[in-house]
């Protein structure tokens, strides 16, 4: 299993047409799925959009408004051929191993193009990052857990039959099922924008009664107060990427095993838990050594995207959770509709030594050992 990303280079195999700069279609040729500035997409099953904005621009210069493209891609979420009318239209590409070709027809000219995803090595950044701290915040902050008997989380946990979906099996089989649950309840859509208000009751409602996709900062939202209702000691943690300027990152659930006395990782968003080869279930700190370390990892998926088999596979998925295990953040408190309560929010950062920004939020730490502490 490799443990690299992928940047994403569009290379115009040849071009026929009359006018000037062929080379210039798309910008210098090469197109970081991780830039802001171009406006893509990158989610966690290693889709791609490609902004047709830079050939539009350039086919529009020379007095073409209307580029038909064959490919076998998708196009407004469908895998289908179609015209691009706008510069605000977009092509989608999945992960593929191979070159993927497509074909701009504009006018009478006929452009071969091809999509190649090639590594960037995100690896490296975390091997140069796994060092930390082992001293404890002079004026450390304590995690606190919502108590299931909330009136909220007993609501969400009634109304939605929890009891019922965690099965009578054990401890892991019951984390296990409502993360699934949640995972075929709702859709997910990384570009998706937050609804307000942030809490499980809310979100299952809207997304039932509307059939609208959240992202997955909404769904891991779900599932930590599905966790909280039922009794398990939960958080929903962001996990973020080196780069500052990379705004792309993915928001997943540590929910603490009794059985196990440890943390587990679970991504509702994708069906996603893992474990050792030997079939031990990790966390975070463990899966994120590991990935350092080179040693064997085995991506539990459930070939679950939206009810569809997972486009990336284990290997995307391990791909961008390379890039994104370089550091972390979560809410202080965990508790129903938290990112929308009235008044201020305390989130505490996790970030390694090597980390050094200009400046850092105000909870800190480069201690993992209180960052991934045990619940009281």
């Amino acid at each position: 299993m490799r443990n690299t990303c992928i940047s994403l280079v569009i290379i115009m195999l040849s071009a026929a047409w009359s006018f000037a700069s062929p080379r210039n279609v798309v910008t210098d040729g090469i197109i970081h799925t991780n830039s802001d500035s171009l406006g893509l997409t990158y989610g966690p099953d290693i889709v791609t959009t490609l902004p047709m904005a830079m050939v539009y621009q350039d086919f529009a210069s020379n007095g073409i408004f209307s580029l038909d493209v064959k490919f076998d891609l998708y196009y407004d979420g469908k895998p289908c051929s179609g015209s691009i009318f706008s510069e605000t239209d977009s092509l989608v590409v999945d992960y593929s191993e191979e070159p993927i070709p497509f074909t701009i027809i504009a006018g009478k000219d006929t452009i071969q193009c091809r999509v190649v995803y090639i590594s960037a090595d995100y690896h490296s950044d975390l091997c140069t990052a796994s060092e930390y701290s082992t001293q404890y915040p002079d004026s450390a902050l304590k995690f606190t857990y919502q108590n299931p008997t909330d009136s909220n989380l007993v609501k969400l946990r009634e109304t939605y039959n929890l009891d019922e979906v965690a099965g009578s099996g054990d401890e892991i089989s019951r984390i296990i099922n409502l993360m699934q649950w949640v995972n075929e309840a709702v859709r997910w859509d990384g570009k998706a924008p937050s609804p307000s208000p942030k809490n499980a009751l809310y979100l299952l409602k809207l997304c039932k009664d509307t059939n609208r996709a959240v992202n997955c900062r909404m769904m891991a939202t779900i599932l930590n107060e599905v966790y909280l209702s039922m009794g398990f000691k939960s958080r929903h943690i962001s996990c973020k990427p080196k780069d500052e300027n990379d705004s792309d990152s993915h928001v997943t659930n540590i929910v603490y095993s009794e059985t196990l006395n440890k943390w587990l990782y679970m991504d509702p968003s994708f069906a996603v838990y893992y474990t050792d080869k030997d079939g031990t279930l990790l966390n975070h700190a463990e899966i994120r050594e590991a990935t350092i370390r080179g040693d064997s990892l085995v991506v539990c998926i459930d070939a679950n995207d939206n009810g569809r088999p997972y486009s990336g596979g284990t290997t995307g998925y391990t791909r961008y959770m390379t890039k994104n295990l370089y550091r972390f953040y979560c809410p202080l408190s965990s508790e129903f509709g938290y990112e929308s309560n009235e008044g201020d929010k305390t989130y505490v950062y996790l970030h390694p030594l090597s980390y050094n920004p200009e400046e850092l939020p105000r909870y800190s730490t480069q201690c993992p050992d209180y960052f991934w502490q045990r619940p009281e």
